[in-house]
């Protein structure tokens, strides 16, 4: 996620198939390119959402409120229109 005061976050939240984080990684981007090491102790993420697949049935956590040091950052899906076919 890239801010407006030109911080940037790289977050991951990585699932095992039953959909249980198994690993969490975070690191702080600042503005003059250095970067900071966020334990995965300081960073969570709670859905907001969830959008069901159409095709599969499939339902997925969608739009989070994510907490990191210093702060909570709200990630929105943006809406995308049909494919073309």
């Amino acid at each position: 996620m890239q801010l407006s005061n030109g911080t940037q976050y790289m977050l991951y939240f990585l699932h095992d198939a039953s959909g249980n984080i198994v690993n969490k990684v975070g690191i702080l981007v600042n503005p003059d390119g250095s970067t900071v090491n966020i334990p995965s102790s300081q960073i969570s993420d709670t859905p907001l959402g969830s959008w069901t697949s159409p095709t599969t049935g499939t339902t997925y956590p969608q739009n989070w409120a994510i907490t990191v040091p210093g702060g909570q950052l709200t990630v929105m899906a943006a809406a995308t229109s049909p494919a073309l076919a």
